[in-house]
């Protein structure tokens, strides 16, 4: 694991002088190395990390645009989040009790638009978000 240090603290001159530029280009060198090595960390690659982390969260929010697609206009905003586990299970995430209620009508639909993304699926269960 890299370590990332963000802080950067400019060091005061000793009695008026000033840093030697080899000593402030180390520093923004090290800066510029932190901010790299987060970004390899973040970056979406085949190689682990956060970068499972990271392509699971886009791949949900991906689903939970197809879904919302599949839903007539007034329904759409009603899905926080969506997901479908390992078993087949999509499970989707609702805003409140009421909308899980109207969404359950729509798992056929949901179900359907889940199955275009080249998984399988073969249950659908709506929840209520925790807000």
């Amino acid at each position: 694991m890299h370590n990332v240090d963000f802080h950067y603290k400019k060091m005061p001159p000793e009695q008026g002088r000033k840093l030697p530029g080899d000593l402030k280009n180390r520093q923004l060198r090290h800066i510029s190395m932190s901010v790299k090595s987060l970004e390899e960390l973040l970056k979406a690659s085949t190689a682990g990390g956060l970068g499972d982390v990271v392509r699971h969260a886009r791949d949900m929010g991906d689903l939970v645009t197809i879904l919302q697609n599949s839903l007539p206009a007034e329904q759409r905003a009603a899905i926080s989040a969506a997901n479908i586990h390992d078993d087949g299970e999509l499970v989707v995430l609702a805003n409140s009790s009421a909308w899980a209620s109207r969404l359950r009508y729509e798992t056929e639909v949901m179900m359907s638009a889940a199955r275009a993304t080249g998984k399988e699926v073969n249950r659908c269960s709506v929840r209520v978000s925790r807000q």
